[in-house]
């Protein structure tokens, strides 16, 4: 009896600790030693063949855990015994078993639970970047039609469209052109495989063969370059103190979809048809950033906030851009994009062509969030404040830029920073902080917390055409949005939420719609003149 009282006890201590690295750690080493018995092509192989054998719907293939699969073929990659010959490949029991420990990895204490985090919000956020940005997303051929708006009028021999160039051997339209032929190949999940031949055959004297292995080979990697690419983050992470192997892997996006292909000799394949749609959607801005961030951000920030400005324009509601701000309040002062008047309402709104680094995807610690958040929402907010406590008091409904009664903003960003609203924002880093930015007077926050919204370009066009076709106001579509987060039962983890609990269809704006079918056409036209 005293035996089993004692196994309690200590069931009940080792129940009740907290998440531990070594504890992740030895976790890991019991996965990596197993995979070290394998031959790293044959692991490779059975993943993809796990995640590729048919499935009856989304949430079928969803119950894979694709993420977790990709982490395990990320293991197999980087260890250091990779590669090594004349191992056997895992039988299909085998590979189960390897994947069921993968999935243990969420319930041995060995990550961290919602509660470790600083707040659950930064838990949500982690598990969103992993599975909803990535798994959950619908493929859309309108996600490259904004990039031909995005880089379609850019100069010939201006610095986007040489460097990207440069960088991968095919000019900026060509990529998408040929981005549209790739994402019709996999659109519908089915087809897992694509060669140079099936371009070449389908796309006949459309495109050179440099065209096409140029185009192919910033999307792939062999197996071996895909070690490198991720060994290469490795010791990013260890320069700054990280560990290689560590918890925070268990919730990271995955690093394929920098290279969502896998070159197999003629063969490259396709690790995830939704993983490749998130590169494609994202390619041009991730590989001129990575080439030189504060260059290429210096080129594309002016572009987005004109791609903001086309959004505002279509809703018909009268505005003054920062320009004009700036003319109004002195060319030294701190301004934000645009500001909108809505009936009483003052709507501030910001592009910013932000994108959450690696760290801030997953992390648990909310002073690490903050920093990512420096020179996207929260510099907004105080921009925001700058302009609101200069504007005039005036009672002329023509005049734009005037106090009134009540205030908004919205931060309309690049890409997902999932923290959602003003509220979620200061669950996540503290309402201090947001407040110190405000300078003299920090206990003066102007524009409520709740009437504060960061979302995607995609969810603000969704806003404007809604406004556009008269289905709702702005202040009215932010103020239900507030309504609506106001109780924990129908709060809103996505802008769009909101729109769809008003009954609002989410449809993009005719002028985007308009080019995807135009480039679509162009690309039928194209194949059509080739099988003449």
């Amino acid at each position: 009896m005293e035996t089993k009282d004692a196994n309690v006890e200590m069931n009940n201590a080792v129940a009740s600790e907290a998440y531990s690295e070594d504890a992740f750690f030895s976790h890991f080493k019991t996965i990596r030693n197993k995979l070290r018995k394998f031959d790293t092509r044959s692991v490779v192989g059975a993943c993809l063949k796990y995640l590729h054998a048919p499935y009856k719907d989304r949430l079928d293939y969803l119950k894979r855990h694709p993420w977790l699969v990709l982490l395990l073929i990320k293991w197999a990659l980087v260890d250091e015994q990779a590669f090594t010959p004349k191992k056997r490949a895992p039988t299909d029991r085998q590979l189960i078993d390897l994947l069921n420990l993968m999935r243990d990895l969420g319930s041995q204490r060995t990550t961290r639970m919602p509660s470790e985090y600083d707040d659950v919000r930064l838990f949500l956020r982690a598990m969103a970047y992993q599975q909803i940005s990535l798994y959950q997303r619908k493929v859309s051929f309108s996600a490259i039609a904004r990039q031909l708006l995005y880089f379609g009028d850019t100069p010939a021999g201006g610095y986007i469209r040489t460097t990207f160039a440069d960088v991968t051997g095919i000019e900026i339209h060509r990529f998408l052109e040929l981005s549209q032929a790739l994402l019709a190949r996999f659109h519908d999940g089915n087809e897992k495989v694509v060669t140079e031949q099936w371009f070449s055959t389908l796309l006949n004297g459309a495109y050179s063969k440099h065209e096409i292995t140029a185009f192919l080979n910033t999307l792939s990697k062999s197996l071996e370059q895909a070690k490198e690419a991720i060994l290469d983050r490795d010791r990013d992470n260890i320069a700054k103190g990280r560990r290689a192997r560590s918890a925070s892997e268990y919730w990271e996006q995955t690093p394929f979809v920098n290279f969502p292909l896998l070159k197999s000799g003629l063969n490259y394949v396709c690790v995830d048809h939704q993983v490749l749609f998130a590169c494609l959607e994202h390619y041009i801005y991730n590989r001129l950033r990575a080439k030189n961030a504060k260059l290429f951000m210096a080129h594309f920030g002016p572009l987005f906030e004109k791609y903001v400005e086309k959004a505002i324009t279509e809703t018909g509601l009268p505005y003054i851009p920062e320009t004009e701000i700036k003319q109004k309040l002195g060319e030294e002062s701190t301004a934000i994009d645009f500001l909108i008047a809505d009936d009483d309402s003052n709507i501030f709104v910001d592009a910013k062509a932000a994108e959450m680094s690696y760290q801030g995807k997953s992390t648990h610690l909310s002073t690490e969030l903050a920093r990512s958040l420096e020179t996207s929402a929260l510099k907004a907010i105080k921009q925001a404040h700058a302009v609101l406590t200069t504007l005039p008091q005036s009672e002329d409904p023509k005049i734009v830029m005037r106090q009134r009664r009540k205030n908004y903003l919205i931060t309309v960003t690049y890409s997902e920073l999932y923290v959602g609203s003003g509220r979620t924002l200061a669950a996540c880093i503290g309402e201090e902080k947001i407040r110190v930015l405000l300078g003299e007077n920090p206990a003066n926050l102007r524009i409520p917390l709740e009437n504060m919204y960061i979302m995607t370009i995609q969810e603000f066009e969704f806003l404007a055409e809604a406004i556009r076709t008269k289905k709702i106001t702005l202040t009215e579509a932010l103020d239900h949005a507030i309504s609506d987060d106001t109780v924990p039962q129908t709060a809103k983890f996505e802008f769009r939420q909101h729109l769809a609990s008003a009954n609002i269809s989410l449809a993009e704006p005719a002028h985007l719609v308009s080019k995807a079918q135009l480039e679509l056409e162009a690309l039928a036209d194209r194949l059509r003149s080739n099988v003449g």
